[in-house]
């Protein structure tokens, strides 16, 4: 069922799977560090009401850059819903472009609870793949 849409983002949840899905429109490099709050707000309220086990975080046309005083927000204001709600598994799918995706991949694993499995993938089936395991 979709949750939420806006110019820089879709976000669904299938209850049967307990999987959240955030995928973000190319429209997201035009976002303020404002709009990038309150679309992060939307996410961890979803997080919070859902509580999924897993979440796909598909950043394929993801062009926000997420400055250092932005990743110190996140962790302290959508990071710890992870563990509060359980989830186990995270996958994010990437572009190609080896640059943004090892960025991407560096902050992500230094950010993210060590309960939560995450993995990194180049498209959504092999992601789901790896989630229903």
């Amino acid at each position: 069922m979709e949750l939420y849409k806006s110019k820089y983002n879709k976000l669904s949840y299938i209850e049967q799977e307990a999987l959240l899905t955030l995928v973000w429109t190319a429209d997201s490099g035009i976002m303020k560090d404002e709009d990038f709050k309150k679309e992060m707000r939307v996410y961890a309220s979803a997080i919070k009401r859902y509580k999924p086990m897993r979440i796909i975080f598909d950043s394929r046309f993801f062009e926000f850059i997420i400055r250092p005083e932005m990743q110190e927000w996140l962790a302290f204001n959508v990071f710890p819903e992870y563990k509060i709600a359980g989830v186990r598994k995270k996958a994010y799918i990437v572009t190609e472009d080896v640059f943004p995706t090892v960025t991407l991949e560096n902050y992500m694993n230094k950010s993210t609870p060590e309960k939560v499995e995450t993995r990194f993938f180049d498209g959504n089936n092999s992601a789901q793949e790896w989630l229903k395991q």
